[in-house]
Formats: structure tokens, C-alpha cells, sequence
């Protein structure tokens, strides 16, 4: 019978997988099964469920033999979104949407993961989810509208004239209205003192409030506020307010608004009016003086690195100078500090005083950088953490491990720490941040065969766990095995910290029966190798068994081969589709086993 086997084919797919090219050996054969395309298994024309594909070879004498495997097709998931199509909240709402239960992995359209996700922005939402097979899928997208309460505007707060009425307005027609009067309709009219509320609910629920507060007053009494002093000197001007809140103005320059400039001298006078006809008045007196000419002179930039100084020259032949901020009184001043600096200045001659436009000094200090780590500073090997200094007014970076970016991967034990420049290029030993410590647990239990025991020679760990040609074996939990069969061995071993380690395998040969491969001529070449190699075996008689390759997890790569009645044997094995590393050539004959390792490099 020839031996049959075929490649290609995983344990499971999901139903919408590609094809899955298959190989059969030796070529010349046909594949059978559901979803079977020629020497292609297609998981869509399969269907979902558990298949068996066959793979049929027939030799030059006649002789037939097939291999068959199991694979699974697993199905889509078909997610749906409650509430589904499209619902509305209110601004400042949330809506949890939910995407059912039952799958492993769930990422939503708005970047977050779970099964629900709480949304209070308008938009089109959808869930892709995974299931525990790996199969994922992609729900019918949903609406959400997010109204705006009413704009409810009742007016600023204002005066009335006694005997005289307000109406007030909520606005929003078709609403529903709840005023502090309880009164419910859209608008009222008031003429009393007092506070009043109203909250304005519309069609979609979503509520409005406004308040404002009624004066009753006999006679109004404007104050004009000027933005400045009164006397100033000729050529300048000061601001005149004539408050908030009336209907009308009128001034003695003619003008009739609220804010009026005023740069000539003389009694200025204002009337003002409210909406019900109430009036009121008042007045201020403006002169004016000839003011000195006040100028800064910077002696260089204006910004400075941390340190340094510039020098700021007020206008010469002054009777005095006052600076602001810090009250020096020479005409020179010498700045280290950010600020915003005038000086006032007196005219000898009539002693009017003028201040500068202020000249702003921009001390460049430097920010020391902090790290932030993104996880846990302590994790075990494999695991890493990002260290980002966080964000500041740098343009360049410099890691003590070489990096020039603003974030780096750690995967390694040790001290990190950077250095910045900001974007001043002002630099000193206050930029360098304080290190950042990184632990990686990294357990590595070393084995050793020791007479008929294989004992871990450093540690010790908190677990143990022993494996036989890459499988669990049940209660070894020990530093030392006592091995009752031939084979491979190694040991996972944990630390106090929850981290895990392997270590290389043993192979382990007991004597008298099982030293069978010392009668047997074995040769195996090339090794190491990157594609094939080829095995000799000549036994010295005739003897029965089988030969299989395996990886270092016991995992057969090629299924037995099955010796009858042979002196000699030559195989040759192609194992150019496998990864680097270390296979094993398992020969179980009547008299015990032989197991021989192969390298395969990159």
C-alpha cells in the first residue's frame, strides 16, 4: 500500500474564508469531501459544520490508500444593535446602545470595545464583532439624533416705570411652557418686582430654561462711566459709558448711543430713556493737559532663553520714571523675568504724566519633561510598555537609549530617560527628566540529566510543570523528573511573579533496550539544512516499525511511516515549508525507540 498524507488543510475556517490550497503526497492523487475545488478547499461552498476531506492515491502497482481529516467551517456571526434604526435624545443625553451578548471581542465604530457603548453625539453607528472561533462580522448601522433643548430668551434684566407693564416672551411656538408665575402660556405680562422663570419643553421632550429679573422704579438714575481718568492730556481721549439697560440715549455731543469717545474738554451731559418712557440724567467735566511723549527702546530681542537679560530705555529728559511692573525708578531697566512692561513717565514742564505702550519680554523657560508610562512598569518578557514624554513646548528629543522620538517601546530591563529641546532651542540640565525604572521578569529554568533524574539547576521557581514529547505530564510538578520512557523532556517553570519559561529539551535515552540505535547505522545529511535531508538507517537485519517527524512541541509534522520486514531504509524529507528550528526523526521499531534531531535554518 503507499503511504498517503496531505497539507494545507486547518483545523477550522471561517465561512467566508478564502480557499485553502491543499498538497498532496505523493502528487497525483484526488481530493474528495464537501467544499473540495479541484486540490482547493473552499470553507464558502463547504458551508458551516464539521467536514471530512479524503485525499485518494492510487500507485504504479494499483495499490490504493487515502488519508482523510476533519475541518470545522465555522459561521458569521450576524450582530444586531438595540434599540435599532434610528432613535433620538436630547442634547447633553446619553443612549446605551447594546450589541448582545455571546461574542469575544467587540469594536464599535465610535473606538470603543464591549458589548454596549454609550453615545451622546449624533451619527451612524455600527459593531463589528469576533467570535470565540475568530469569525467576525459587521452590524446593520443605526441612527442617533441628538435634538437641541429650545433657545429660551427672556431679555436682559430691565426697569420699568411704576404703572407700567412688561411682556415677556418665551418663545418656541407649539411648546409647552412652565412659568414661576404658573402661569403656562408662551408669553406673560408683568408689573411687579421680582425674579421670573419659565422652562420651555418641545415636541421631543427636550427642555429650555431662561430667567431674568423686573424692576419697578420711579426714576432712573444713569451713572456715566468713564474708562479712564477724566484729565488727561491733548491729543488723547477717555471712554464714556452710559450703562446697560435703556432704550434711548442722548447726549450733550449729539450722539445717541450707549458708549461715546470724547477728546475736547467741557461739561458732558447724558439723558437716557427706557421702553415704558421713564427718563433720567447725569453729567461729568473732561479737561484736557499736554502729555509727554513716553517711549520704550528694547536694547535687543525681546525674547530670551532663561538667564539672560535685555534692556528697556524709557524717554530721556524726563522729570521721573515710574516702571511697571516692579516700581524702578531709573530711566533704564534691566529685564530677567517674562512680563508685560510700561513705564510712566513725568513732563518736567507741567508735570503730566503718559505711559507707554507696554512692551512684552518673553522669558523662555524651560519645562522639565515628564514621562508617562503607558501600562504597568513592571511585566514579563514578551510583554512591553510605550514611555511618551507628555506633550510640552519641545522640538526635539533625545533618549538616554539613543531614540529621537516622543514615544519609545521598552521590552528591556533598565533605566530610561530623556532629554528635550523646546522651541526656542533653549536647552540646561533642568530638561533632562528624572529616569523612569523598567522590570522584565524573565524566568529561565536551565535542566540537566543527572544520573536517571533530569533536575532543574537554578531557581527556584514557585511552578513547575514537566512535558513529554511536547505534552502535559499529569502531577510532574517538581524541580526533578525520573523519566520511565524515552523521549524529549523540558520543563515551564513560573516565578513569583506569574511569568513563565521553557527550557531546551532533554533528550532522554535509557540503556539495555532502549540503546537500540547503537546496533543501528543512522545518518542523516545535510544537517543543519534549509530545505530536505535525507535519512539512512541500516539495521543490521530485518526488523518492523515505523519512522515519523515531529517539532519540538511533539506536534507531527509527518505522519508514521510504517516499517514492515526491513534490513534497510532511505527517506528523504522536504522541509522547506517549515519555520527555523529544531524537528525531531522518531524510529519505533520492535526493539525500542531512537530519536534523532534536525536543524532547519532560515
Amino acid at each position: 500500500m503507499p503511504t498517503v498524507s496531505f497539507t494545507g488543510l486547518a483545523a477550522s475556517y471561517c465561512s467566508n474564508a478564502s480557499n485553502a490550497q491543499l498538497t498532496g503526497n505523493p502528487v497525483g492523487g484526488t481530493f474528495s469531501g464537501p467544499g473540495i475545488i479541484g486540490a482547493s478547499f473552499s470553507p464558502v461552498a463547504a458551508g458551516t459544520g464539521i467536514h471530512s476531506v479524503t485525499y485518494t492515491y492510487t500507485d504504479g502497482n494499483g495499490c490504493t490508500n487515502s488519508s482523510s481529516q476533519q475541518v470545522v467551517v465555522n459561521a458569521i456571526p450576524v450582530p444586531s444593535i438595540v434599540p435599532s434604526g434610528t432613535s433620538e435624545i436630547c442634547a447633553g443625553s446619553s443612549l446605551v446602545l447594546n450589541a448582545g451578548g455571546g461574542y469575544s471581542v467587540y469594536s464599535w465604530s465610535n473606538n470603543t470595545n464591549g458589548q454596549t457603548t454609550t453615545v451622546t453625539q449624533a451619527g451612524t453607528y455600527n459593531v463589528t464583532v469576533t467570535t470565540a472561533e475568530g469569525c467576525s462580522g459587521t452590524s446593520s448601522a443605526i441612527q442617533v439624533v441628538v435634538n437641541q433643548p429650545p433657545v429660551v430668551d427672556l431679555g436682559n434684566d430691565t426697569i420699568i416705570c411704576t404703572a407700567s407693564s412688561l411682556m415677556l416672551d418665551a418663545g418656541n411656538p407649539g411648546s409647552t411652557y412652565s412659568w414661576s408665575t404658573q402661569e403656562i402660556s408662551q408669553s406673560i405680562t408683568v408689573t411687579n418686582t421680582g425674579s421670573y422663570t419659565v422652562s420651555v419643553t418641545d415636541q421631543n421632550g427636550c427642555v429650555g430654561t431662561d430667567n431674568v429679573t423686573v424692576t419697578v422704579s420711579n426714576l432712573l438714575e444713569p451713572v456715566i462711566v468713564a474708562d479712564g481718568p477724566l484729565e488727561f492730556c491733548a491729543g488723547q481721549s477717555v471712554g464714556l459709558n452710559g450703562g446697560s439697560g435703556y432704550d434711548m440715549y442722548q447726549w450733550s455731543t449729539g450722539q445717541v448711543v450707549q458708549n461715546i469717545t470724547v477728546s475736547t474738554p467741557g461739561v458732558i451731559s447724558l439723558q437716557v430713556w427706557d421702553e415704558f418712557g421713564c427718563s433720567g440724567t447725569d453729567e461729568v467735566v473732561v479737561s484736557t493737559l499736554q502729555l509727554p511723549n513716553a517711549v520704550i527702546t528694547p536694547g535687543g530681542t525681546v525674547s530670551i532663553c532663561q538667564g539672560d537679560t535685555v534692556s528697556l530705555s524709557a524717554s530721556g529728559g524726563m522729570a521721573s520714571y515710574l516702571w511697571n511692573p516692579n516700581g524702578e525708578t531709573d530711566a533704564v531697566l534691566e529685564v530677567s523675568e517674562s512680563g508685560t512692561y510700561a513705564v510712566t513717565v513725568q513732563d518736567p514742564n507741567n508735570g503730566c504724566s503718559n505711559t507707554s505702550a507696554a512692551v512684552e519680554v518673553v522669558v523662555n523657560t524651560t519645562v522639565p519633561p515628564t514621562i508617562v508610562a503607558s501600562g504597568p512598569t513592571e511585566f514579563c518578557v514578551g510583554g512591553s510598555v510605550s514611555l511618551t514624554v507628555e506633550p510640552g513646548p519641545y522640538s526635539s528629543y533625545l533618549w538616554c537609549s539613543g531614540s529621537t522620538t516622543p514615544s519609545i517601546v521598552v521590552t528591556q530591563t533598565g533605566d530610561y530617560c530623556v532629554t528635550v529641546l523646546d522651541a526656542n532651542n533653549c536647552l540646561d540640565s533642568t530638561l533632562v527628566g528624572n529616569p523612569i525604572h523598567i522590570e522584565v521578569w524573565n524566568p529561565q529554568p536551565m535542566v540537566q540529566q543527572q544520573a536517571d533524574d533530569i533536575v532543574v539547576t537554578n531557581g527556584p521557581f514557585s511552578q513547575y510543570q514537566w512535558y513529554f514529547n511536547g505534552l502535559p505530564l499529569p502531577g510532574e510538578t517538581a524541580a526533578t523528573i525520573s523519566p520511565t520512557v524515552s523521549g524529549n523532556y523540558y520543563v515551564v517553570a513560573w516565578d513569583e511573579n506569574g511569568c513563565s519559561g521553557s527550557s531546551f529539551n532533554v533528550e532522554f535515552t535509557f540503556t539495555g533496550i532502549a540503546d537500540a540505535d547503537l546496533n543501528y547505522d543512522i545518518n542523516i545529511y545535510p544537517n543543519p539544512t534549509r530545505d530536505a535531508f535525507t535519512l539512512e538507517v541500516d539495521f543490521g537485519k530485518r526488523i518492523s516499525g515505523s519512522i515519523s517527524l515531529s517539532d519540538i512541541t511533539g506536534r507531527e509534522i509527518i505522519l508514521p511511516e510504517t516499517l514492515r520486514d526491513v534490513s534497510t531504509i532511505r527517506r528523504q524529507f522536504s522541509i522547506n515549508e517549515l519555520g527555523a528550528g529544531v524537528y525531531y526523526i522518531r524510529l519505533m521499531t520492535d526493539e525500542g525507540v531512537v530519536v534523532r534531531s534536525v536543524v532547519k535554518d532560515q
